[in-house]
């Protein structure tokens, strides 16, 4: 018996969607391959990483400068069945090359069926041969907007986690692919920063990122960021300290991951250093220079053109920012439960 790329995919989805209450944790279940030993396993840890285990026996070891900074290969030990069992763990950190790594997980699995004690030289072959087209597959860590954006929301979710650090993390709903950065019940949130030295600028992306659903309210939370040298706090410090505040970790990794942070190289997040100089919260009503569906005479885009991003320029008195308190107001409903 065989297993293709598309019932790896398969078995990895479904392992997705598996509760996992460590990050480093991982939900796994055999393949149906005729192996010696202890099956093959497949599963997903608590950041989302795919892992493919194969057996191995307890004496091997596993170099680890055969490691990339997206396929990884280690030694990981499971207990099944009340029995400790050594595993070589190959697995795939970044969600863009997931496609590959299952192609590359099905071509060692073929390559090692004849003679699986040999395991460890032939995953090592196999990924010296998949190593260049990776390297080129893969983007290299956030970019410098994504940087600048993810500080900012992190800078509104530390505020949080100082309200409430058991139930905040729940309400950051942006890197599952929410609407908004920040929702709870009626509230939501889009946190937007800036860098620019003159205005206040903002970028929004597409026509639902300023439509406020039914029965709702949005805000917009606009933040100027200067960049410092030499003083400041950067990504990592940031995200460090939300880490060892929050009382969801797991949770607050798995978000982070999703969000593009790579936790298994925070070296790269230790510049540039970012020091807050402005904060301003916009009530998003009929006055907030805004492009909606509501604002097209059919209520969608004309034939042809599929996506939509404009600026908007939020100098002046109009549209005027809320109260402080209404900032702490919206702080503590976003980060309590009702």
């Amino acid at each position: 018996m065989t297993v293709d790329a598309f019932e790896l995919e398969r078995r990895w989805r479904l392992a997705e969607t598996k509760p996992v209450d460590e990050a480093d944790n991982v939900a796994a279940d055999p393949l149906p391959l005729p192996w010696p030993g202890s099956p093959v396993m497949v599963g997903v840890d608590g950041l989302g990483v795919r892992h493919l285990l194969l057996p191995i026996q307890q004496h091997v070891e596993v170099s680890a400068e055969v490691s990339g900074a997206v396929i990884t290969l280690r030694r990981r030990v499971l207990v099944r069945d009340g029995l400790s069992r050594a595993y070589l763990d190959l697995a795939c950190k970044r969600a863009e090359v997931f496609d590959q790594f299952a192609i590359l997980s099905t071509e060692l699995l073929t390559a090692a069926a004849p003679n699986p004690d040999d395991i460890v030289k032939i995953t090592v072959d196999v990924l010296a041969s998949w190593r260049e087209l990776l390297r080129s597959l893969v983007r290299s860590g956030l970019g410098r907007d994504e940087i600048i954006g993810l500080f900012g929301e992190l800078l509104i979710l530390k505020r949080m986690l100082a309200i409430d650090a058991r139930y905040s993390v729940e309400a950051w709903t942006g890197p599952g692919g929410g609407r908004h950065d920040f929702q709870r019940a009626r509230e939501s949130l889009e946190v937007k920063s800036s860098t620019a030295r003159r205005g206040r600028p903002v970028v929004i992306h597409g026509l639902d990122q300023l439509e406020r659903l039914p029965q709702t309210r949005l805000n917009l939370w606009w933040l100027r960021l200067e960049v410092s040298v030499g003083r400041g706090e950067s990504l990592r410090s940031l995200v460090d300290h939300v880490l060892d505040t929050s009382l969801t970790r797991a949770d607050l990794e798995q978000k982070l991951a999703k969000a593009g942070y790579d936790l298994h190289q925070p070296d790269e997040y230790e510049q540039p250093l970012f020091t807050q100089i402005e904060s301003r919260l916009y009530l998003v009503d009929e006055a907030f220079p805004a492009l909606t569906r509501q604002s097209l005479v059919s209520g969608e885009l004309p034939a042809g053109v599929i996506a939509v991003s404009y600026e908007i320029n939020l100098s002046g008195d109009k549209p005027a920012p809320v109260e402080s308190a209404q900032e702490d107001r919206l702080l503590n409903l976003l980060a309590r439960r009702q």
